[in-house]
């Protein structure tokens, strides 16, 4: 959008074959890498019924910054205490 008020639809950034799933992603933030030239999306993952933890950070690259996304690592491990990552 240029002005936040109308919008077009791009499709699905992150496609459920690219999810730990199921569960919620959210807080995703892209960037440009230059030296890959790929879109990079690190985003939280909520995961229902995982062995894992309950929450973990993921990254996810694409060529367009509207995805679609693929993911390449999941359970970031985060330094640090608490909730972390923003």
């Amino acid at each position: 959008t240029t002005d936040f008020v109308y919008w077009e639809d791009l499709g699905v950034a992150l496609p459920l074959s690219s999810r730990e799933g199921p569960g919620v992603e959210f807080r995703p933030c892209v960037v440009y890498n230059p030296a890959t030239r790929l879109f990079v999306m690190w985003y939280e993952d909520r995961l229902v019924k995982s062995p894992y933890p309950k929450s973990g950070y993921s990254v996810a690259v694409s060529d367009s910054p509207a995805g679609p996304f693929r993911t390449i690592h999941k359970h970031v491990t985060m330094p640090g205490r608490g909730r972390i990552g923003d």
